[in-house]
């Protein structure tokens, strides 16, 4: 028998029933419309999204720059004008922009060195406003001690979309952590800046860093006085000499006060260059009107009034320079037999007192963090201190090398009256010179009556006091101050003979003798 081949079993087609259609269907609608949902809510907040971005977009800048220059700037509330401020005088003007009248700028801030009293950067933020939108733009300001006036230096937009209807548009407040103080001395802990956009506030919180007293950073020469030309009483600026004996040249970059002084007593036969060996006194101008009596410059000394404005009446052996063209007349510079008066010579020291100063505060710094600053560690020692003050109180100096006391103010008031030798008799040489850095607040005053450092007349070419922060050093009489004041960012006033030179922003000194043929002679192996 053959078998037979099976026939395959084929299953039931039976479609789908009515229930089943049914549910696919509702399941189709339930998915479509879930979709159709998500498709909708992308394309309504599609406008919300370009505008966040672009919010978000128009204020990076502003987020940028306001904490930076908040933290960069001074502590002091009497810099910032700002909407609100506590203790400041209402009304007070903002500016706008570099432009001191007016009140479109949100925030301005004075910027100062941290030791000079005087303003020379101005960063403000600026609302400048449209009918549709409004815009924030961030100016940084220079000044001119020329002219006296501000000009702009760079403008950048910093934050648009602002909404122009707010009131206000933008607003800074400046908060302070002793607001029962006056102005000039409340500290800034913050400073809050708002502004509105799109209906919504937004806020930048930032705080000013603590200002510190001392820095050991900067250049300075291996001479760290070398800027000064070799001229032991150099000024920045102003002075005024009443019934003073200078023994040295004079540099006065600003204008000169005298009553009855002299100048130039005991220069060195051949100073060294580029001093020429022919002049006693350079000064920017004469205050005529505030003078009087005469001001002596020794004979075969020259002098140098770089405005020009006097008149020089030959007199028998000698020349004047008198303001008045009257024989005999005062306030007047008597010069000696020989002596020369040289207005715009060139071939006398016609110093920039803005480079110079730059470079001595360069100097001053340094000398400040001594040894930290010392690139080797080696170029300085700390001064060792023994005895007690009141009684038996020593240096310890340590040879080859800059010997660094670094005080504070107060300790320097302890020391006011103190009278104190050197161990061994090692005094000040120019191999062992004495730095003194005085520690005090920035822009602060400086008060104290120096002490008296046994033997070291011979030895005051070779100490050098540093003030690296005081905004002003005031010398009483009593015992005279061995060696040189170094105060650049500040001004100096002395009741007593100092013993070596001066050089200062400004300078006055009363009734006392300026020994300055005894300047700094020190050097530093940095």
């Amino acid at each position: 028998m053959s078998e037979k081949t099976p026939t395959p079993v084929r299953g039931t087609d039976r479609g789908l029933t009515l229930v089943e259609v049914v549910l696919a269907v509702v399941m189709m609608g339930i998915v479509t419309a879930v979709i159709a949902a998500a498709i909708v809510v992308v394309f309504r907040s599609q406008d919300g999204v370009v505008s966040s971005t672009a919010e978000s977009h128009d204020t990076r800048q502003i987020v940028s720059y306001l904490p930076l220059d908040i933290v960069s700037g001074p502590r002091r509330a009497e810099a910032y004008r700002a909407a609100i401020i506590a203790g400041a005088p209402s009304g007070a003007a903002r500016g706008s922009g570099c432009d001191e009248a007016g009140n479109e700028n949100v925030l301005r801030i004075d910027v100062t060195d941290r030791r000079l009293d005087e303003v020379d950067r101005r960063i403000a933020y600026r609302v400048v406003a449209g009918t549709t939108h409004a815009r924030i733009d961030r100016y940084v300001c220079v000044y001119d001690d020329g002219s006296g006036t501000w000009s702009t230096e760079s403008v950048l937009n910093v934050a648009d979309s602002l909404d122009p209807a707010g009131s206000p548009i933008a607003e800074a407040e400046i908060v302070v952590s002793n607001p029962g103080d006056a102005l000039a001395q409340q500290i800034v802990s913050n400073v809050v800046v708002r502004y509105g956009q799109r209906g919504d506030t937004e806020s930048i919180v930032a705080a000013p860093r603590e200002e510190q007293p001392l820095a050991n950073d900067g250049v300075c020469d291996r001479e760290p006085l070398a800027a000064a030309q070799n001229m032991a009483t150099f000024f920045e600026r102003d002075v005024t000499l009443n019934n003073t004996e200078v023994k040295g040249a004079m540099y006065v970059g600003g204008t000169l006060t005298f009553n009855n002084s002299n100048v130039a007593q005991a220069v060195p036969p051949d100073p060294a260059p580029p001093v020429p060996s022919d002049l006693g006194l350079l000064a920017g101008s004469v205050n005529w009107a505030g003078s009087t009596g005469v001001l002596d410059v020794k004979p075969q000394r020259g002098l140098v009034i770089e405005d020009n404005i006097y008149h020089a009446v030959p007199q028998s052996g000698s020349q004047w320079v008198v303001e008045s063209s009257t024989s005999g007349a005062t306030p007047r510079i008597a010069l000696g037999s020989g002596a020369a008066i040289t207005p715009g010579d060139t071939s006398n020291p016609v110093v920039s007192p803005g480079d110079a100063f730059t470079a001595l505060r360069a100097c001053s710094d340094r000398l400040a963090g001594l040894p930290d600053s010392c690139n080797n560690g080696t170029c300085a020692d700390h001064v060792t201190v023994s005895g007690s003050i009141g009684s038996n109180l020593r240096f310890t100096l340590t040879d080859g090398v800059a010997n660094a006391l670094n005080i504070t103010e107060s300790t320097l008031l302890q020391l006011q009256s103190e009278s104190i030798d050197f161990t061994n008799g090692r005094r000040p040489t120019a191999d062992r010179p004495l730095i003194i850095n005085v520690a005090s607040a920035p822009g602060g005053t400086v008060t104290f009556e120096p002490p008296d450092l046994q033997g070291a007349g011979t030895s005051a070419s070779y100490v050098l006091w540093n003030f690296p922060n005081a905004g002003t050093v005031n010398l009483l009489s009593g015992d005279r101050l061995y060696g040189t004041i170094l105060a650049p960012y500040g001004h100096v006033n002395s009741d007593t003979d100092v013993e070596g030179g001066v050089i200062a922003r400004t300078f006055v000194i009363n009734n006392s003798t300026l020994h300055d043929v005894r300047y700094f002679e020190g050097t530093l192996d940095w």
